[in-house]
């Protein structure tokens, strides 16, 4: 049976009611310095795709213009987008936090200093997504 999903709403008495979006997640890319099983977004150092600068600044005005709770930062390994301290920076003003997610392998790089100053800055916390050890 397929049925519309407003369908079985009504027929559960469900009522679905709009509120203020809190939340703006951003994925900044595919490109991540592993490969894991688990990873929804089939990420890994092959993939090439990341965000751009332009578009970058659109989710930066998007963001100033929507004023959210919490700007999520997230994509393979965000660390690894070449403008991600500008995203971090340009958001800052307009969300009362913000977060990125990281399996932290790279963050102690040196390559990686100037871009953990700018998260300690900004007091972007560091959510942990550990790849499996597991085979």
């Amino acid at each position: 049976m397929n049925r519309s999903f407003a369908t079985t709403l009504k027929e559960n008495q469900l009522v679905l009611k709009r509120s203020k979006t809190m939340t703006l997640q951003v994925n900044v890319g595919l490109l991540c310095n592993l490969t894991c099983k688990h990873c929804h977004l089939h990420g890994g150092p092959r993939r090439k795709e990341v965000m751009a600068k332009k578009t970058m600044d659109q989710v930066i005005e998007f963001s100033s213009k929507n004023r959210f709770k919490v700007a999520d930062i997230t994509g393979g390994a965000p660390e690894m987008v070449p403008d991600l301290a500008h995203l971090i920076e340009g958001l800052h003003p307009h969300v009362e936090a913000m977060m990125i997610r990281s399996n932290l392998t790279l963050l102690l790089a040196e390559e990686y200093g100037p871009l953990l100053d700018v998260l300690r800055e900004k007091k972007v916390a560091i959510v942990a997504s550990f790849p499996s050890v597991n085979e």
